[in-house]
């Protein structure tokens, strides 16, 4: 995410300005906050060279241990499971990350890890929406084109996209192929 670093923080100082929110918090991850437990479900899979996990998508556990920074260079660490808890209920997630498309790369482990930090989010019962810095056109060969099957995944960049992540975050249901 470094590329973005930059239009990642004007979008949260828009989302800030913009917003009328109780509470805007921000935390920062490398890939994924943490491994989850079921990283060996990637043995499990049918097809191993295969890009789906439908067939342990049921079995991918919330994660519960990783870490989130307080600040983009990733030096002040805190424990997700902190963040996890500090959440009121009903609050709206939305998580920015290329997963994988900025380098157009498909990482089974990262998507499990991926699935696992929104079924956590989802969870306690929050809306959740993925926002993607990367092109639309560079998802398909990477991780991002198979999260995008499992929940409401949408561009930075793309007009009437944010628009769409908005209505998604305040309620309107958003149609994904495999929901989590």
């Amino acid at each position: 995410m470094r590329p973005y670093e930059g239009y990642v923080e004007h979008v949260c100082a828009a989302i800030r300005s913009a917003g009328r929110l109780d509470r805007l918090d921000v935390s920062y991850f490398h890939n994924t906050p943490g491994p989850s437990e079921d990283r060996a479900l990637v043995d499990e899979l049918p097809e191993p060279f295969g890009t789906r996990v439908d067939p342990v998508l049921r079995r991918i556990r919330p994660l519960t241990e990783g870490r989130l920074f307080t600040d983009p260079r990733l030096i002040a660490a805190e424990p997700l499971g902190d963040l996890l808890n500090s959440l009121a209920p009903h609050t709206a997630t939305a998580v920015i990350s290329d997963a994988g498309a900025a380098r157009g790369h498909y990482d089974p482990l990262r998507l499990i890890d991926s699935l696992a930090l929104a079924k956590a989010l989802k969870e306690r019962g929050r809306t959740l929406v993925w926002l993607n810095p990367a092109p639309r056109d560079r998802w398909p060969s990477s991780t991002a084109g198979q999260l995008q099957r499992h929940l409401p995944m949408f561009t930075l960049t793309e007009k009437g996209d944010l628009d769409r992540a908005v209505a998604v975050l305040h309620g309107r249901p958003a149609p994904v192929e495999r929901p989590l």
